[in-house]
Formats: C-alpha cells, structure tokens, sequence
C-alpha cells in the first residue's frame, strides 16, 4: 500500500485509517487481469465483483472490509477508481465487450448523493465519462491477457467427506441420519462435511458422490432437460468469523474442483471474506443469522450455485457418472502462520428439483 496512506497517524494524516493489512504485495490479484477475456457483461461483471473487488476490501480489513463501513476509509475511493478504470480498459477491447442497455430495470435505478436528495441521478447517467460526467481515463497501453498465482505452499487437504445417506440432511445444526425438512423445495443433500477452519493456508476439501447421486448430476449437467434435478448448489452453512479474523485481512477464492487423470479442473464460484459475510443481510441469496459486524457470533449461509461450474469442468460422462468434486479455499494472502480466520460450520453438495428462483 502506498506511504501515503500508512504514514503517521490521524491526527496527522487524513488518509491514514486503521486496517488489518497494509502490505498487499502478496494479495492474488494479478489474476484479475484474466477476467477480461470474458465476453459477455455478466461474466465479466460478476467475477470482477469478487476479484479484485471483494478481495481487497477483505485483505485491506478493518471497515473496509465490511459493506456498511467501507466507504469510510480514504482507501476505498481508490479502490473504486481502479474497478472503474478495469471497467473502461475491459469495454475498450471491444471484440464484443460492451455494456448492457441503458434501457433495463438497473439502468433506471434512481440514486440520491445528499441528506437532502436534491442530486437524483440515474444509473444510466454515469455510464459515459466523456459526456455525462466530463473525464476520460488516460491513454495507457492495455497488456495482454495472462493469469498468474501467487502460492506460498500445498494446501492443506481434508479427506473423508461424508456420502449423504437416504434421510441424512447433512446440515450443520442437525446430528447426523436426522432428516430436516425442506417443505416442498425438493432439496437433497449428496455429500458433506462438517467444521471446516480456514487460517493462512489454501484448504481443499475432497467430497465424495454415491454412485447413483453421480449418475443423476452427471444427466443434470450433460442432458439436463431428461434431469429430475433442476438446480445444483455447493452450500456452505454457519460460516463463522474466528479470532483472528475479527478485522479482516484474508480473502479466499472458492473453487469448484473435479480430479482428471492428467491433474484437475477448476472453475472459480465466488470469494469468501469479511466483506462477503457483512453483504449476507444485503442480498435476497443468502442467508444471515447473528450480531454485529466482526464477531465471532457472527454466522452466514452461502448458497453458490453450481449448475453451469459442473458443465465448465467437463462433466460428460464419457468416463462413467461423476464420484467425487472437492471444493478449495485458496487464499489470496497466502501465509505460513497458523490462523483462525474462518470456520465453515457445514460444506455441501445440494441439488433440487426446483430450478433457480
């Protein structure tokens, strides 16, 4: 992070503020740059929305890394700039890349920049720098499309993952071979397992499939239209903050994985971070239970839906029906230390017979 935000103090500078991390040079980010290949707005937004967006809001910490607070740090205005300035080099390489129309529900989202609300303005009218608010970035040269990771050691591996039995819900508050009811949302548990803790070290957890439960999502992702399963989704349930992460200063990208005879697949679903954790209660998509921002009582569901991740890793059959995915944690600070960050209460394969609402 530059000096200019780490000198001194407040009452001596106004740009300093108290965060968990100032050294960022290790933060995965350089792979953001490869979200740019992406062609389409949604793919391209989404992913940019977790990285870099949302991990550096959970590396940086402190009220950065919590939604309702991170407006408050200096930091966060720079950090905006920069997802903007992505934003405009992703539209100027063409080839496709152009922002949705003006003319859909979000583009006439009225937003208000006072207490007083006597500046009301469109989404749509701060699409276009040049003529709506009178800037445009810098000429700069834009640089080839690469990924690169930064990895400081193996990751740990949990193994012995739970093949969900008939009637076993496989959640979290629930001992194991009770059933908890779903009501009429058609869920079913394929494979689990429980208390999961995330520290400085990427975490791969193996989680096998039964064979009949992988022949019903092998059909779902190749012919999904002869599927009785209509949705899939890796949950993870009663994510918890731990005691060294009340502050932030950790992000992880979570990774759908698949096993091939020449190594493994992966497809990226999401972050998972403070930042993550305070948005729950923000979004109609997840679910949130607890006090206040950074506590240890803070405990959050995450509901990641996996139907087209399953297709991307190549899920065809062509070998038999699918035995086994793992689910990594990697994270984007990678560290030695022994941390507790995180702790995931329940991980899970779950698919319904419902689509997705």
């Amino acid at each position: 992070m530059n000096a200019v935000f780490t000198e001194g103090d407040a009452s001596t500078n106004p740009l300093w503020h108290p965060r968990a991390r100032t050294d960022l040079s290790n933060v995965n980010i350089s792979r953001a740059w490869s979200k740019a290949s992406a062609k389409a707005f949604n793919a391209f937004s989404s992913s940019l929305e977790g990285n870099p967006h949302g991990t550096v809001h959970g590396a940086v910490g402190g009220e950065m890394g919590f939604v309702n607070s991170s407006a408050r740090d200096p930091i966060f205005w720079l950090h905006h700039a920069n997802i903007d300035r992505l934003w405009d080099v992703w539209v100027r390489l063409a080839d496709g890349r152009q922002n949705p129309s003006a003319t859909r529900t979000w583009a006439k989202q009225k937003h208000s920049f006072d207490t007083t609300a006597s500046k009301v303005m469109a989404t749509a009218d701060l699409l276009d720098s040049r003529n709506q608010l009178g800037y445009i970035y810098d000429d700069y040269e834009i640089e080839p499309i690469t990924t690169s990771v930064v990895v400081a050691s193996e990751p740990i591996v949990i193994a012995g993952g739970q093949v969900a039995s008939p009637g076993e819900s496989g959640h979290a508050m629930v001992p194991d071979g009770v059933e908890k009811s779903d009501g009429n949302k058609g869920l079913k548990t394929l494979s689990f397992r429980r208390d999961i803790a995330l520290g400085g070290r990427s975490v791969v957890v193996d989680l096998p499939v039964a064979p009949d439960a992988g022949s019903a999502l092998t059909t779902f992702a190749i012919e999904p239209e002869k599927s009785a399963i209509k949705s899939a989704w890796l949950v993870l349930e009663d994510v918890r903050i731990g005691s060294d992460g009340k502050l932030g200063g950790f992000s992880y990208d979570i990774k759908l994985k698949k096993k091939n005879a020449g190594g493994s697949q992966d497809v990226v679903l999401g972050t998972l971070n403070t930042f993550t954790l305070s948005a729950l209660k923000h979004s109609p998509g997840m679910a949130h239970t607890g006090g206040g921002h950074g506590t240890s009582g803070d405990a959050g569901t995450l509901r990641l839906p996996i139907s087209d991740a399953l297709r991307q890793l190549g899920v065809t059959g062509a070998s038999g029906a699918l035995q086994a995915l793992s689910v990594e944690f990697e994270s984007s600070i990678p560290e030695s230390a022994d941390k507790q960050y995180l702790n995931v209460g329940n991980i899970r394969i779950e698919t319904s017979t419902l689509p997705i609402e």
